[in-house]
């Protein structure tokens, strides 16, 4: 799992050719460490599928993070073709981030707006 910066978000996120995975986390977060240690796991299983990359919070734009609605770590969001299509925040477990993955894209719960 790719770490990257405010400079990297267009290119790594909205500008991706296959859906990906962004944690959001800071180093104060105590739930952050297992959620994205799950994501990067996950990475090694579903990185032909999907991009996995991680923002520190205390690191990055504060536009970033507002524009992503972001207000608690660890934040999970999807997006593909640019758009977020799927939110999880607080510590996610491997189990149901795997069964999001692997339903990919045909049981996937769009956000709208």
């Amino acid at each position: 799992m790719k770490k990257i910066t405010d400079r990297d978000f267009k290119r790594e996120v909205l500008e991706a050719e296959k859906p990906v995975v962004v944690c959001f986390t800071a180093r104060y977060c105590g739930t952050c460490f297992p959620t994205c240690l799950v994501t990067r796991e996950l990475s090694e299983e579903y990185g032909d599928t999907f991009k996995f990359v991680r923002l520190d919070v205390d690191e990055i734009s504060r536009e970033i993070v507002a524009g992503n609605h972001v207000t608690a770590v660890p934040t999970v969001l999807i997006f593909e073709n640019a758009r977020e299509v799927r939110r999880l925040v607080g510590f996610q477990d491997r189990s149901e981030l795997r069964d999001i993955l692997a339903a990919w894209p045909g049981d996937v719960n769009y956000l709208t707006g």
